[in-house]
């Protein structure tokens, strides 16, 4: 004897809703994530860059002035 694959149900036009619904809700929160996190690695950013710059104010070193100007004009 052949060995069948046994079928899928179809689904209802209900239970296609409830899938597409469910899809939706994760993609939505993944998104939600994504920006929380965004957002704390920008304040994380601009900490840093305050800190480099004043840092550099103490004591300067040319490495950190020319990288906090390409990241200033990055940032602006």
């Amino acid at each position: 004897m052949k060995n069948r694959k046994e079928k899928k149900p179809r689904l209802t036009p209900e239970m296609k809703q409830a899938v597409t619904s469910s899809y939706k809700l994760g993609i939505l929160e993944g998104e939600r994530r994504c920006a929380y996190r965004l957002n704390i690695l920008n304040k994380i950013n601009r900490h840093l860059m305050d800190e480099i710059v004043r840092l550099d104010k103490v004591k300067p070193v040319d490495s950190i002035a020319i990288s906090v100007a390409i990241g200033r004009k990055d940032q602006g």
